[in-house]
C-alpha cells in the first residue's frame, strides 16, 4: 500500500476509535445516572409512601380497610437498583457494552500503531493534525 492509502486507512480507524470512545462515555453516563440518580429517586418515593402510611394509620385507626390499604401501599415500595433483578441485568448489560467499546478502541489503537509503523517504514511522516 502507498503512504497515502495507509494514512487514509489510519484516519478512518482513528474516526472509529473516536466513535467507540464517545459511545463508551455515553453508556458510562447512563450507568452513573442509574447508580446515583435512581437510588435517590427510589428513596424519595419510598419516603413518600412511608409518610402516607403513617398519616393513614394515625388518621384512621382500627378498621380492617385501613389495614388493607396500608398493606397495599407497603407492597408498592420501590426496590433499589441492586435488589431489582431487571435493573441489575440492565446495568450489567451496560457495563458489558462499556467493556466492548473499550476493547474495540484498544484493538483499533493497535491497528493505528501498526499503520504508523508502516507509514514510517515507507519514508512517510505523520503530523499531529492527521
Amino acid at each position: 500500500m502507498s503512504v497515502n492509502q495507509l494514512k487514509s486507512q489510519r484516519k478512518s480507524i482513528k474516526s472509529s476509535i473516536n466513535t467507540f470512545n464517545n459511545r463508551k462515555q455515553a453508556v458510562q453516563r447512563i450507568i452513573n445516572n442509574i447508580d446515583n440518580g435512581l437510588d435517590d429517586n427510589v428513596s424519595g418515593v419510598n419516603s413518600e409512601i412511608g409518610k402516607c402510611l403513617t398519616e393513614l394509620v394515625q388518621g384512621v385507626k382500627g378498621t380492617s380497610r385501613v389495614t388493607t390499604v396500608c398493606n397495599n401501599l407497603s407492597s408498592l415500595t420501590e426496590r433499589y437498583v441492586g435488589s431489582d433483578g431487571c435493573m441489575s441485568s440492565c446495568r450489567g448489560n451496560l457495563s458489558s457494552e462499556v467493556s466492548r467499546c473499550q476493547g474495540q478502541a484498544s484493538s483499533l489503537s493497535s491497528q493505528v500503531t501498526s499503520l504508523e509503523s508502516q507509514i514510517r517504514s515507507q519514508g512517510g511522516k505523520i503530523y499531529f493534525w492527521e
